[in-house]
Parts: C-alpha cells; structure tokens; sequence
C-alpha cells in the first residue's frame, strides 16, 4: 500500500472535493448555515422560527439528494454496521470484553457516588455490574478448566459452555445499556418539557384577598415574634 504523507493526503482530499460540483454546494450550504446562526441574534425574534424552518427544509431536501445519489452505498454500510455489531455483540474478541468490564465499572461507580439517582436505579445499577461480574468469573473458570487458548477466537467459541457465558453477559450489557439509554433521554425530554422558569408578577395584595387593617396588623405582629424567636434560637445555638 502506498503512504503518503499529511500534506499528501490533504492535497489528494481536496483534489476529490473540488472534483464534484455536489460537494461544493453541501460545503455552501453548510458555510451559510454557520453563517446564519452565528447572526440569529440579531434578526428579529418573530423571524427566527421561520428561519430555522427554512434551514430545516433545506436540510431535508439535501438528505433527499444525497440518499437518491449514495443510497445503495448507505445500505450496503449500513448492513455492515449491523452485522460487525452483531458479531461485537454475540462474539466479541478479548479486547470488546475487556472494554465492556471497564465500561461497566465506571457506570457502576459513577451512578453509586452520584446521589441525584434513586435508590433504585443504583441498586439496578449495581445489580447489572454484578451479574456480569459474576459471568466473568463463570467465563475465566470455563476457559482454565477445558484449557482453552483464548489467543484463537475459534477455540474460544468452540466450547459450548464459553460461548453460552459470554453472549449471555454481553446481552445482559447490551440491555442494561440500552435501558440507561433510554432513561437519559426520557429525563432529558420531561426536564425541558416540564422546566419553568420563574415568573415574577407585580400583583397588589389587596386586590387578590381582602384583608382587613386589623388583620394585617395581627399578622405582622405574628411575623415580627416569629422572626425575633427565631434570632433567639440562633444565639443560643451557636
């Protein structure tokens, strides 16, 4: 194979991309989006929805294009995704597992130390960590006792026993992710969809419960007690 070196490969990059008078135009296109929201503050904010809707439509009109021109190509890559993810998923290599046991520790320890999670989503947390802990061990106890070269991936997935262990704690991975996932983007879509932000309104008290003089002098009397029992308390505790 050929090596080239970086102003090689930057020079037969650009020669590629000036080539198509397609790419030119998504390079435009995406120059003039930077552009249009870099100056969005500064167009008028009953103008801004329509702006956006206009970009948004220009977008889909180019993911249009781009599939009718690409779209055997984006299938045959996309296939590929599938099956290579497949494959990490039921017959991952050393590493993909090793990777999958860090991955699980760290979300085990992170979600345990932060206490903004429930009781119950760590006690989930930690129950998924340890059931593939547990599968580890059951997988290393496999491999040492049918004395198998973990270096072959086909000696590896030859025993019936190994293979059952290790699609059986990558599965487990699989949904315990894909439950985090999932939970993230539900929090994150009712926190935005539920957040208010505070609203102060200048609202005359009278108006809203009609008290009386004597009322009013009653209760600020009570407020005044409070407060100064309250101080009270303050300097004894100290």
């Amino acid at each position: 194979m050929e090596e080239f070196t970086f102003f090689e490969r930057i020079t037969r990059v650009l020669s590629m991309f000036l080539s198509s008078s397609f790419f030119i135009a998504l390079f435009i296109i995406g120059v003039i989006t930077v552009i249009i929201f870099l100056v969005s503050n500064k167009i008028d904010k009953e103008k801004r929805p329509f702006l956006y809707i206009g970009i948004g439509f220009v977008y889909i009109i180019v993911a249009i294009l781009v599939f009718i021109k690409y779209g055997s190509g984006i299938v045959l890559i996309g296939d590929a995704f599938i099956e290579k993810l497949f494959t990490v998923i039921y017959f991952p290599n050393i590493i993909s597992y090793m990777c999958m046991l860090i991955i699980s520790m760290l979300i085990m320890i992170y979600t345990i130390l932060n206490k903004k999670y429930s009781s119950f989503f760590r006690l989930c947390n930690l129950l998924s960590c340890l059931i593939i802990g547990l599968l580890t061990i059951l997988i290393i106890d496999s491999i040492v006792t049918a004395d198998i070269n973990i270096y072959e991936k086909v000696s590896i997935y030859s025993n019936t026993n190994t293979m059952i262990l290790i699609q059986s704690s990558m599965g487990v991975f699989t949904i315990w992710l894909s439950m985090l996932i999932v939970n993230g983007i539900v929090n994150l879509i009712t926190h935005r969809a539920f957040k208010k932000d505070d609203i102060y309104v200048d609202v005359d008290v009278t108006e809203v419960v009609p008290y009386t003089e004597q009322e009013y002098i009653d209760g600020y009397i009570n407020y005044t007690k409070k407060k100064k029992y309250q101080e009270y308390l303050n300097e004894i505790l100290k």
